[in-house]
């Protein structure tokens, strides 16, 4: 392969094009050394444009050994518009000097093994191995990657559908089997599509956005409600965004409902002693508040206890709040242990005393 002439340079780690110009043209050119900005993190998009500037070099040279005016040097910038098949396909055809559908892929096996490899070389960087010597793919160049998946017959995903969006967005999250957990972002997406069609996230439009939110509020959803909906499509979108490296803007971005302050009246005394009354042994809701009181802890947490996260019988009695698969927890750091003291003691200890006289 020619030789490239780029260098990896400064803090953002850009690349850029570094070649020593012959000496009995340096007048001309009015340097010794052309230094250019291929303004790119990427290797393989910076390859391209390298491999134009070379190409400039080479007329360059000519014209000031002609004794003729020199060209300005044109950095190619296109590649930021372009898909990414589109750029695929321009790596293969510029570096792989291949155009897929040309050739039988059986008769020509080892000349696409070849190209695969010379994809690795140029989009590769530090650490292309693993432990166990497998190569690895997540090390190459967006393009050089791609371009490697094209020639191996596999379809780029750039592009979903909400739908289709959804499933990449709940495997990326390891969720497809939690049922808690799809419940929100597929209620807001199935909404979505019953009012513009399963389409695709490029179309999305900021007025899609707002419209969403206005027909929901319209439909009467409160807006608490509605923030949430808005919420799943917005991370759905950037998670997505960022899996398939789409670089798209999220047309959900700063599209709210703002929530009115509700006014909190706090409880009178008389309410209080009603409460705080020492509670049934049968009354299993009376019960469950109680534990409330002193503990800071959720409803549903209080309310998906097991036997097993009451601990009664310690020096300082407590209950465990953890993961089960009857109830997931808000967030990871609502994982721990709550002393149990007061009120809120007594009425472990009789819905206890009341789980095992039910054997529940």
């Amino acid at each position: 392969m020619a030789k490239t002439y780029l260098q990896q340079r400064g803090k953002m780690k850009t690349w850029s094009y570094r070649r020593r110009i012959p000496v009995h043209v340096q007048a001309v050119f009015g340097l010794s050394i052309l230094t250019l900005s291929m303004r790119t993190q990427d290797k393989g998009i910076a390859t391209m444009r390298a491999h134009a500037i070379s190409k400039q070099f080479d007329r360059n040279i000519r014209l000031a050994e002609a004794g003729k005016s020199i060209e300005d040097w044109q950095i190619e910038l296109k590649h930021t518009t372009l898909t990414r098949s589109e750029m695929a396909h321009e790596l293969l055809a510029k570096i792989g000097e291949i155009a897929l559908g040309n050739y039988d892929k059986p008769e020509y096996e080892s000349y696409y093994d070849s190209v695969i490899s010379e994809l690795e070389d140029i989009g590769s960087k530090d650490e292309r191995y693993d432990e166990v010597g497998n190569f690895q793919y997540s090390k190459l160049s967006i393009q050089a990657r791609d371009a490697i998946s094209i020639i191996k017959g596999n379809k780029l995903e750039e592009n979903p559908t909400l739908s289709t969006a959804l499933t990449i967005y709940l495997k990326d999250k390891q969720k497809e089997n939690d049922e808690t957990f799809k419940k929100q972002p597929t209620y807001a997406v199935n909404n979505f599509i019953n009012q513009f069609g399963d389409i695709t996230l490029r179309q999305i439009r900021r007025t899609h956005a707002t419209q969403y939110r206005d027909n929901l509020l319209a439909s009467g959803c409160a807006a608490s409600t509605v923030n949430r909906k808005l919420n799943a499509i917005r991370a759905l979108i950037s998670v997505v965004n960022d899996v398939l490296e789409m670089n798209t803007a999220n047309p959900f971005n700063r599209v709210s409902v703002e929530v009115p302050d509700k006014e909190h009246t706090p409880l009178t005394i008389n309410e209080w002693e009603s409460i705080l009354k020492i509670p049934r042994a049968t009354d299993s809701i009376h019960l469950m508040m109680l534990v409330l009181v002193n503990t800071g802890c959720r409803v549903s947490e209080v309310a998906g206890l097991l036997l097993k996260d009451v601990f009664l019988d310690e020096e300082i009695p407590y209950i465990k709040i953890q993961v089960h698969s009857h109830r997931r927890l808000k967030n990871k750091t609502s994982k721990r242990t709550i002393p149990l003291t007061g009120i809120s003691l007594v009425a472990v200890r009789l819905l206890k005393s009341q789980a095992i006289k039910a054997n529940s």
